[in-house]
């Protein structure tokens, strides 16, 4: 429980120091609510792991969580296309027509120029 408080408190000082929380709160909001909510499926899986502390139900609950662990993975179409891209190391296309941007002219930030110290240069590319 520890983690997901750190991790939560993380996410919402980026999103806090990005000046994106509102952004933040409308996705949290619309995975909340709606007809096709993530709430169901939290309701769900909190409700068969309530069952599984019941010794007898324990593997009747662990059959339910693998049903619905592989009803999420088939519910989302494209998966196995992501997954054996990802295993690839598949890079997607760049976009065409455009110019290629420098990391400093996308960040607004300028690279650090070498630094001379005795002779040497330090920070050279």
């Amino acid at each position: 429980m520890p983690y997901a408080l750190i991790i939560a408190g993380i996410v919402l000082t980026v999103a806090g120091v990005r000046n994106t929380q509102s952004t933040l709160y409308s996705l949290l909001a619309g995975d909340f609510t709606g007809s096709k909510s993530f709430i169901w499926w939290t309701l769900s899986i909190l409700g068969i792991g309530a069952v599984g502390y019941v010794e007898d139900l324990k593997g009747l609950a662990n059959a339910f969580l693998a049903l619905i662990l592989i009803v999420l993975i088939l519910a989302n179409k494209g998966v196995f296309a992501q997954f054996t891209a990802a295993l690839k190391g598949a890079i997607p296309a760049a976009p065409t027509g455009g110019t290629a941007t420098t990391p400093s002219s996308s960040t607004g930030l300028q690279p650090l120029a070498p630094i001379q110290s005795g002779g040497v240069t330090v920070g050279a590319m």
